[in-house]
């Protein structure tokens, strides 16, 4: 998951309230999801334009393994 990805799923989710919104109101609940969910992709797709930097696994640390067969577990 990048971080525009991240991003979105802040602005667009809204947890355990929703359920309570949607009980006690669900008209305006259903019109606020959709306002949160228009906002969350435009945000996506700025945050997505701004953070266009590649880093290669590598540099986090991960081991890429190229062979065909890795016995990671051996005995």
């Amino acid at each position: 998951m990048g971080l525009a990805g991240l991003v979105t799923l802040m602005i667009a989710t809204s947890g355990d309230e929703a359920f309570v919104m949607f009980a006690l109101f669900p008209g305006k609940a259903f019109l606020l999801h959709l306002i949160l969910l228009g906002i969350a992709i435009g945000t996506d797709i700025i945050v997505h334009l701004f953070s266009r930097e590649k880093v290669p696994a590598e540099a986090h640390g991960f081991i890429v393994h190229n062979q065909e067969n890795c016995r990671c577990f051996v005995k």
